[in-house]
């Protein structure tokens, strides 16, 4: 049986794959190596996908979907407003981390993690609207939003639910030791 650990472990591998290539790490090689980063996440998913057997999915927590409609209404912004032309593309990179937390957020288990995570990219999400639009320190300000999705995908939004997952998990396992415990006058 496929462990979840066996699936962060590729996962991990693969972002760490991807951010060396994209910054150029790998020099010359940093087309097989970004190619070698995104099939080792793409292995990483389908090994989460196959240790979740049996797992029953439930609907999204209305907050993700109430994060992902607030990204969603920023991004559109963005696009319908701020830039020259609609660029549907650009839209759909913009809120692939969205999806992301919708999909976990399906996994009974892990639907408060998933509430973390869109918080913190639809944060950061902000924070990059102000640092393009509203407060460019720099002509070259609107490559974040090339980027942004990049980082929100690939590390702020996983790393939010894996510390929220931690935590989750570290409150349930006290509350399960405090009921064991026996009474010390007995």
């Amino acid at each position: 049986m496929i462990r979840g650990r066996t699936a962060l472990i590729v996962l991990a591998a693969g972002v760490v794959l991807v951010m060396l290539a994209l910054y150029g790490q790998a020099e010359h090689h940093s087309p097989l190596v970004a190619a070698l980063g995104l099939g080792l996440l793409l292995l990483g998913v389908v090994l989460a996908l196959l240790s979740l057997r049996g797992t029953a999915f439930v609907r999204p927590h209305p907050l993700v979907v109430l994060g992902a409609a607030l990204g969603l209404a920023l991004h559109g912004y963005e696009q319908a407003s701020r830039a020259d032309t609609l660029a549907v593309g650009w839209l759909l990179w913009a809120l692939v981390p969205y999806a992301l937390g919708l999909a976990v957020s399906r996994v009974p288990a892990l639907r408060l993690p998933a509430i973390a995570g869109v918080a913190v990219v639809l944060l950061f999400d902000l924070y990059v609207h102000y640092a393009v639009f509203v407060h460019p320190t720099s002509s070259t300000a609107a490559l974040a939003l090339i980027f942004a999705p990049i980082w929100n995908t690939l590390v702020f939004g996983p790393v939010a639910m894996v510390l929220a997952w931690l935590v989750v998990r570290r409150r349930s396992s006290g509350a399960r030791r405090d009921r064991i415990r026996p009474l010390a006058g007995a």
